[in-house]
């Protein structure tokens, strides 16, 4: 089943065109890669499914939430879709977090504006999946602040949180770009158990085709706006056609060196 479909999908700001003829279908308990270049159009894309582009961009096109188009929805509704069914993680985890309340406190806080669940039921939800995905000592993270935790912690926080939430869709915005080797394949392991055992679907965005090639069923090649190829991932990274994929590709081998 569908859940996410994109069609023909075209953003402009100030007569210039950032995005052109997006098409997009994404399946229940599916991951896309998207990848591209700086300026390649993947975080407008992503800020289009989100709400989150500036009043003055205009939208041609339709974003379907399963039977809705996104864009036709009054903000109530749309209060009830983010977070509860559509749930984001973004790049940098500090600027998710705020930093001068405990994470306890805003677990309870997101959780609480989702569901009807007690405080107490919160945090005991909170400590049983933080042992499920490696976070040791919970108690302790749940009564820290964010500036006392690493970045690669409070990113595998984040995705407990959105764990917690059991979203139908996940985005996640260069979740690992910032991470430590381990800390990055700690990462992915979390968001394929969230798909394996939740039915989440993600799409998952990345500069780097080594990444995506870890954790994606299909991958997606945006370049000036444009998605350019699109092919399931072993055949892409097998057989790419197009020659910006093609060196995206060199790229990483050149990094293995």
């Amino acid at each position: 089943m569908s859940l996410l479909t994109i069609r023909d999908l075209t953003i402009s700001h100030n007569k210039q065109n950032i995005l052109n003829n997006i098409n997009l279908k994404l399946n229940t308990a599916e991951i896309i890669g998207i990848a591209g270049g700086s300026g390649s159009g993947k975080s407008t894309l992503l800020n289009s499914i989100l709400h989150l582009l500036p009043q003055d961009f205009n939208i041609q096109g339709e974003i379907h939430w399963q039977d809705k188009n996104l864009y036709d929805l009054k903000t109530k509704q749309l209060t009830h879709i983010y977070g509860k069914e559509i749930a984001f993680i973004s790049q940098n985890p500090q600027t998710f977090f705020c930093p001068v309340r405990t994470i306890k406190s805003q677990f309870i806080e997101t959780i609480s504006a989702h569901q009807k669940i007690t405080a107490d039921k919160i945090i005991t939800q909170a400590l049983d999946i933080f042992a499920k995905i490696g976070l040791n000592d919970g108690k302790n993270i749940l009564n820290a602040y964010p500036f006392m935790l690493s970045g690669g912690m409070n990113q595998r926080i984040n995705i407990a949180l959105t764990m917690m939430l059991k979203p139908q869709l996940l985005i996640a915005d260069e979740p690992t770009s910032a991470l430590d080797v381990m800390s990055q394949a700690k990462v992915l392991q979390e968001l394929l158990l969230m798909k394996q055992k939740l039915n989440t679907s993600i799409l998952f965005v990345s500069h780097n085709l080594k990444v995506l090639a870890k954790i994606a069923d299909k991958i997606i090649i945006m370049y000036q706006g444009k998605i350019i190829e699109q092919n399931p991932t072993e055949i892409l990274l097998a057989n790419p056609q197009e020659d910006y994929t093609k060196k995206l590709l060199q790229a990483v081998i050149t990094l293995k060196k």
